[in-house]
């Protein structure tokens, strides 16, 4: 909730949506996790596990570079940015076969250019590709049968 002597500065702000959000908190208070630091709170729907969180937290870290959430591919991802590139982030990017690639699979990210003249997509394996595919039946994570 913010005061504020004029109303123009706060333009889209609701005193009515405000109550209505702490009430809501306030009601489920006794289901409530204290933590150290926002950035432990788990808020991505896609990112699986440690590693996939320390690979994002790897590319934030890059000097000059910023990495903001954005729909790619119509999914929740990232826009990374670092000096002259920039690279859409999408996790946990169905892949399907095609001429260059035997079986579909589930990269934990795949990288797309945003000036794809600049370069091809990337996918990223985070935990190793024995993790993504079984080699003898040919199936990979994600699927069944």
């Amino acid at each position: 909730m913010v005061e504020s002597r004029h109303a123009r500065d706060h333009t889209g702000l609701s005193r009515t949506t405000a109550i209505r959000l702490l009430e809501t908190i306030l009601t489920h208070a006794d289901q409530l996790e204290r933590v150290d630091r926002v950035s432990d709170i788990d808020i991505h729907p896609l990112i699986k596990s440690e590693l996939e969180k320390s690979f994002l937290e790897s590319l934030r870290a890059v000097p000059g570079a910023q990495i903001q959430a954005r729909i790619v591919r119509n999914k929740p991802g990232f826009l990374w940015r670092s000096a002259e590139v920039a690279w859409e982030i999408a996790p946990q990017m169905d892949v399907a076969a095609d001429p260059g690639m035997d079986a579909p699979s589930i990269p934990d990210f795949v990288l797309y250019p945003v000036r794809p003249q600049q370069s091809r997509p990337v996918a990223v394996f985070l935990d190793g590709f024995k993790f993504q595919a079984d080699e003898a039946s040919g199936h990979t994570r994600g699927e069944t049968g």
